[in-house]
């Protein structure tokens, strides 16, 4: 019963019929495998602070097939994704790659000083001089 609920019917892979949403953790220490869309570069982390790289082959089937590179000395880019890989001898083939991490956003300024500080600087020629006892409170 639970199956007919959360799978898609007549597909033998097991495809979810509506996707999960958001992880909660966007960067999860405990995830292996890890894409860098950028490079097209497939990211291992094996141990703490200890990851290996993976360099796209030809595209040749619908997965992307991967060569190990070696270790890396580096942690990947932030703005990775989640692969899913199946390993098999020295290829790693991905089965699926999640969406990208999401961005955190800006926190806005929360006193007029902050928020000058904060401008641009090809902006910052037009609040050369601004003082305020009240952190803008009678200008907002």
């Amino acid at each position: 019963m639970l199956q007919s609920l959360f799978i898609l019917p007549g597909h033998s892979h097991r495809q979810l019929a509506s996707p999960l949403g958001e992880w909660l953790t966007p960067l999860d220490s405990h995830w292996i495998w890890w894409h860098y869309p950028a490079t097209d570069t497939l990211w291992e982390h094996r141990q703490l602070n200890e990851w290996h790289t993976l360099t796209a082959l030809p595209r040749r089937y619908q997965h992307r097939c991967f060569s190990h590179a070696g270790p890396s000395v580096e942690a990947p880019p932030g703005n990775r994704s989640r692969a899913t890989v199946r390993v098999s001898g020295s290829v790693a083939r991905t089965q699926d790659i999640g969406a990208s991490t999401p961005q955190q956003p800006a926190v806005a300024p929360s006193t007029l000083q902050a928020a000058i500080l904060a401008l641009p600087p090809t902006c910052l020629w037009a609040v050369q001089h601004a003082q305020s006892d009240d952190h803008g409170l009678t200008v907002a």
